[in-house]
């Protein structure tokens, strides 16, 4: 994390700019760089993908992620979750490593931007 937040005047987490979007308003002080971390935290029972319209996500952006760590997260996880100010974005899909993880992320992230901007 120290790598990136080389300069924390420009950089800020997805969770920040959600939780406060004047940082994203053009001046020297506000973000120029927004990050997370994109972690699958729904259960087995979860796709292993979110497409927009889908059977499984729809078009409800918030059934897209999870709010916080799923239950069966390890302390270490959550606490760092609470550390760094929730930098970690939690898709609610079956962890996976190449069943579209990326894709659901990205899709996701496009959503925001349309109900967010």
């Amino acid at each position: 994390r120290s790598s990136y937040l080389w300069n924390h005047n420009y950089t800020c987490s997805l969770h920040e700019i959600l939780m406060n979007p004047n940082l994203t308003k053009d001046s020297d002080e506000n973000c120029r760089f927004v990050y997370t971390f994109v972690l699958a935290g729904g259960g087995s029972n979860r796709p292993q993908v979110c497409y927009w319209g889908d059977d499984y996500c729809g078009t409800n952006i918030s059934s897209y992620h999870l709010e916080k760590p799923p239950p069966n997260s390890s302390d270490a996880l959550l606490h760092e979750w609470v550390e760094y100010n929730q930098d970690i974005t939690f898709l609610n899909i079956h962890e996976n490593m190449n069943g579209g993880k990326s894709e659901s992320w990205y899709t996701h992230a496009s959503a925001l931007v349309n109900f967010h901007p």
